[in-house]
């Protein structure tokens, strides 16, 4: 998902380029890709917080010996 972001990044460039270049068809064109590349971002972000939370929930979980494992574990 990190690799996704970078890559968008520089979608989002080209893109602009393109369109400074006027190789889209026109404004609308342009607009379009450009809802679709900062939608697609969006979602990124919101997977990449999730996993990060999700993570850093596990983590903590790890270091106080909950999930089942270590002698927190109920009927050990």
């Amino acid at each position: 998902m990190e690799q996704l972001r970078r890559e968008l990044e520089g979608f989002k460039v080209l893109a602009r380029l393109c369109y400074e270049s006027q190789g889209f068809s026109g404004t609308r064109a342009y607009l379009f890709v450009a809802e679709q590349v900062v939608g697609v971002s969006k979602q990124n972000e919101g997977w990449l917080r999730q996993t990060t939370r999700s993570r850093e929930g596990r983590d903590a979980q790890d270091r106080s010996g909950e999930a089942g494992r270590g002698p927190n574990r109920p009927g050990s």
